[in-house]
């Protein structure tokens, strides 16, 4: 009989500190950018608790509205990690109360991140770690099995791998695949270069963007008239 649906792998390839720490100051919108805006976690996550978090993921899954698993993946939690749990986007029930969010706090965990419900809002606001959620419910969770920890996810439309870097920050949460950390931070650095050279054009009031010229428009077929527009 097969384990599948219902089991816990303890072990995180977690990348090497110095790698999860080349994102720290890394928007969320940069590094999604330089993916092509691939491994974004769409809008429907909001930010229950604001705050900044990077780190390496801890996935959970879950069946919509019960929590067991969640409680066996903090349990394995080490400091930094954050924990990011398909909870297939239900909100009948709450999947991270006072009591959840209080020990992932204490085992040090940097950030959470619910495609699911939460409540207890004025006492995980009061404990202050960043949460990212589908939304609020009064209703609680329930245990009676099923889920797995550590295995491939999908969490707001984005394939978590366990040790993965997860990015939040006020716009929202980007993944980057360990395998693609040194391309990302290559790109992102990159990126951030031209955007430095771009604000010192803007503030000469010389701000030149070569996708946006008339010449570049016109070979996308727009038609630009050198006359007013006349009903």
């Amino acid at each position: 009989m097969t384990d599948v649906g219902f089991r816990i792998f303890t072990r995180v390839p977690r990348p090497a500190p110095d790698l999860i720490a080349a994102f720290a100051d890394l928007a969320a919108a940069d590094v999604g950018d330089v993916m092509r805006t691939f491994n974004v976690m769409e809008a429907g996550l909001v930010a229950i608790v604001p705050g900044r978090f990077v780190g390496p993921a801890l996935t959970v899954r879950v069946r919509a509205g019960d929590n067991l698993m969640i409680h066996k993946a903090l349990d394995l939690a080490q400091p930094g990690d954050v924990v990011v749990i398909d909870g297939q986007g239900d909100l009948d029930n709450a999947l991270i109360g006072e009591n959840l969010a209080l020990w992932a706090h204490h085992r040090g965990v940097a950030g959470l991140v619910i495609d699911g419900g939460v409540r207890d809002i004025e006492q995980l606001r009061s404990i202050g770690l960043p949460i990212r959620a589908r939304g609020v419910t009064p209703a609680g969770s329930f245990k009676t099995g099923g889920g797995e920890v550590n295995v491939p996810i999908a969490c707001a439309r984005v394939v978590v791998m366990p040790g993965d870097v997860v990015i939040g920050d006020a716009d929202g949460v980007a993944v980057v695949p360990q395998r693609d950390i040194a391309g990302v931070l290559a790109g992102v650095a990159a990126k951030l270069a031209t955007e430095s050279a771009a604000k010192t054009g803007i503030a000469a009031g010389n701000w030149v963007r070569p996708t946006t010229t008339d010449d570049a428009v016109r070979g996308m077929g727009c038609a630009i008239h050198d006359t007013g527009y006349e009903s």
